[in-house]
């Protein structure tokens, strides 16, 4: 697939990075430059924090060096990496002394003490204050409203405050959660900002379970309607078709622009008017909502129906149409299945 950088790229710039581990087919040995390892290829830190960094399979009685190459940033000795009060991120080396063939790097991204850091993964959550709104699809935003969709019963929704996660999941935050004692050093670069996709419902509420072990905390998939007051803007609203502009281009990648991007990166464009991204394109996003019609009623902090086999999907994909990308569109999917292009997102 083709990929061009478009006008309108964030101002989060990944380093590129790499870690040294020879080429060929054949098994290498401790003394061998191709098993040297460092335990994070990518890592967050909340600014003042530390983390221990640990390497492998150098030659035994070998001294290590360490360098960052921002000490404004981050400083590191001994592989303990701390953070300072400055947000960025900065290149950490390690290399074994007096030899150019062992070196490992990893890129540590310093961030404000509000987000939540694990590893290679991070949240940062956004505060939605809650309020009244028509939920569902109103008629006058297309000229051909699709019924078979269940979107087109309008309702009143009446929403207690809560807070959603700026950006969908990611695969570094996944495997930080769910295998913490694998090594990371291949989620390197860009890796730590894709969503995690194709998961099922039975396995993020696993990863959502383990989280609040880790954390304390009470993450949980958005409801339908927390998601779609989230996307319509809450109170900051401005009636936009999409989630954050009436140009599906300037805030979401879907299929008319998704070979003009790095189509599958987070927070690649704009952010809606809550400073939430994604919300439109990208990739589609699991609710906790069982799929079904819509009340006729208002109602308060909805949940769905009681019973059923799919949980509702919503905001459209880089393979999405213009239309399914609309803050009112929604479809499903089965409990035990899961997509490429299904990834989801938290609110606590």
């Amino acid at each position: 697939m083709k990929k061009f950088l478009p006008l309108f790229l964030p101002l989060l710039v990944i380093l590129p990075a790499y870690i040294s581990c020879g080429s060929g087919d054949d098994p290498a040995s401790p003394d061998d430059p191709r098993s040297f390892t460092i335990s994070y290829g990518y890592l967050f830190l909340n600014k003042d924090k530390s983390f221990d960094l640990s390497v492998k399979d150098y030659p035994a009685g070998a001294t290590l060096e360490w360098t960052s190459s921002n000490e404004s940033i981050v400083s590191v000795k001994d592989g303990k990496v701390t953070a300072h009060k400055k947000e960025g991120e900065a290149l950490v080396s390690v290399t074994v002394k007096g030899s150019s063939l062992y070196n490992a790097q990893c890129i540590v991204r310093v961030v404000p003490e509000d987000w939540l850091t694990i590893g290679c993964g991070a949240i940062h959550m956004v505060d939605v204050e809650g309020g009244t709104f028509m939920m569902g699809e109103d008629k006058r935003q297309r000229e051909n409203p699709d019924p078979q969709m269940q979107a087109n019963i309008v309702h009143e929704v009446t929403l207690s405050s809560y807070r959603m996660s700026d950006s969908e999941i990611t695969l570094g935050l996944w495997e930080s959660v769910m295998n913490p004692d694998t090594p990371k050093n291949a989620f390197i670069g860009e890796n730590a900002y894709y969503p995690v996709t194709n998961k099922t419902y039975k396995e993020i509420t696993a990863f959502i379970n383990q989280l609040n072990v880790l954390t304390g905390r009470n993450f949980r998939l958005p409801t339908e309607a927390q998601w779609e007051y989230a996307a319509r803007g809450g109170n900051a609203t401005n009636d936009y078709l999409y989630s954050g502009s009436d140009l599906l281009f300037q805030v979401g990648v879907y299929y008319d622009n998704a070979d003009l991007t790095d189509f599958y990166r987070i927070n690649l464009l704009y952010p809606n008017e809550l400073g939430i991204y994604d919300l439109s394109g990208g990739v589609n996003e699991l609710c906790s909502d069982y799929y079904g019609e819509y009340p006729s009623v208002s109602v308060t902090d909805p949940i769905g129906p009681k019973e059923g086999t799919s949980r509702v999907v919503r905001g459209g994909s880089y393979i999405s149409s213009a239309e399914e990308c609309t803050v009112f569109h929604r479809t499903y999917m089965p409990e035990d299945q899961g997509a490429q292009t299904l990834g989801f997102r938290l609110v606590e």
